[in-house]
């Protein structure tokens, strides 16, 4: 009863351990990001709909210059310009598809582009990206933009990659044509384009290491709190099948839940968990992930090495049974060396690691990791084929040397 117990406070001990940890690599997360992304996504997302309400005012004042016959200086009379370009604005005017007025000519945009039906209401146009607005009126076609940022593929000094000054977040934010947590939209709700941290910026510095560490230490606890939590079950329940289908289901149910929704999302968004690195098919489709599955697959091959008791399967079975299982047992330890195979290979030539170990500069912080899949993989081998081995090994018959060859 004292060892029932004591498999319940590890467990609760390993689960309050890992969600400490989790919420400290969440407020690590936080402070290692430049700014709030969340209250930037908000900020522009209300600079865009004033300048929405700017844009739909704008093109009513236009209508009307144009309805009135007030049109040789369109963009010139009463300071309209000035306000526009303050407000990060342009215009344009087409008569039968002929440009007749512009506010600014900094941007090209021809009328078949706006009438086609490749158009879309967020491009990037000559070296910036802008929010599209059109209105028909009478014989007059009117398209209004809306600055969001320069993008120019070289800078200077006059030259200068940055968002439109109203605003007013940080030049270093990217712009992504597909959603996100931090996207924008339009004033209907349609989605035009999201925020996004570089790479290289997401985890700056040590704090990247710190913080990989401390998901993957949280990952652990988890799992040995797992592991602790079934033991536990297992002096109440007494069916060792049962329990361990329930460890595989619950650690692969968890897993999917990261690998699905991307948790957490800012790991998911830095250079260990894309494909620039390493990606070999959807399960591994990085470094990362092929990391945590190792984990995983650990985790999974120590459960059956320890906990799985088959012997007492077969110590009552029949012969021809015993005889079928060894041969299984051997097939499984076939397939799973061939697995290995594939993996080690796959992180080889799927990659752009260095495993030259006498060549000590080529090796960072991703090689050590990738050493430490291999390390990984091969002792969840020897777990898994330990077992299994035991098994044909002590319910085969020794005499049989054709067997002996085969597991030779």
């Amino acid at each position: 009863m004292n060892q029932v117990s004591n498999y319940k406070r590890n467990a609760l001990i390993f689960f309050l351990l890992s969600f400490f940890i989790v919420v400290a690599a969440f407020i690590l997360t936080k402070s290692s990001l430049p700014g709030n992304l969340i209250k930037e996504t908000e900020k522009a997302q209300a600079v865009l709909t004033d300048k929405e309400s700017f844009v739909e005012n704008s093109f009513e004042e236009i209508e009307n210059r144009l309805l009135s016959g007030a049109v040789p200086d369109l963009f010139q009379n009463d300071g309209i310009n000035d306000k526009f370009e303050k407000n990060g604005c342009l215009f344009f005017v087409y008569r039968d598809s002929v440009l007749i007025y512009w506010s600014d000519n900094s941007v090209s945009i021809s009328f078949s582009y706006l009438k086609s039906d490749t158009s879309t209401t967020f491009a990037f146009l000559s070296n910036g990206w802008y929010v599209i607005k059109k209105i028909s009126s009478a014989n007059y076609f009117i398209a209004g933009l809306i600055k969001i940022k320069n993008e120019y593929t070289y800078e200077n000094q006059y030259l200068r990659n940055e968002f439109q000054e109203d605003f007013n977040f940080q030049d270093k934010l990217i712009i992504n044509n597909k959603p996100s947590n931090y996207n924008i939209n339009d004033r209907d709700g349609n989605f035009l384009f999201s925020l996004g941290i570089p790479n290289e910026l997401s985890i700056p510095g040590y704090n990247a290491v710190l913080l990989i560490f401390l998901y993957l230490t949280a990952y652990v606890f988890f799992i040995i709190a797992l592991y602790f939590a079934y033991i536990h079950l297992l002096r109440l329940i007494k069916n060792n099948f049962l329990i361990f289908f329930g460890f595989l289901f619950d650690i692969l149910l968890f897993r999917f839940i990261i690998f699905y929704f991307k948790i957490p999302h800012a790991l998911y968004e830095s250079q260990l968990f894309s494909p620039a690195i390493y990606a070999a098919s959807y399960i591994n489709p990085s470094l990362g992930d092929l990391l945590v599955n190792s984990i995983t697959l650990l985790a999974i091959s120590f459960f059956i090495s320890k906990r799985l008791n088959l012997e007492i399967f077969l110590e009552k079975a029949k012969p021809i049974k015993k005889y079928f299982f060894a041969w299984v047992f051997t097939l499984i330890i076939f397939l799973l060396l061939v697995f290995l195979y594939f993996f080690l290979t796959s992180l080889i030539i799927n990659s752009k690691l260095s495993f030259d170990l006498y060549r000590l500069t080529t090796i960072d912080i991703y090689s050590i990791i990738g050493i430490l899949c291999f390390g990984l993989l091969i002792l969840s081998f020897i777990f898994f084929t330990y077992k299994f081995a035991y098994i044909i090994i002590k319910y085969f018959p020794k005499k049989n040397s054709l067997f002996s060859f085969t597991l030779g």
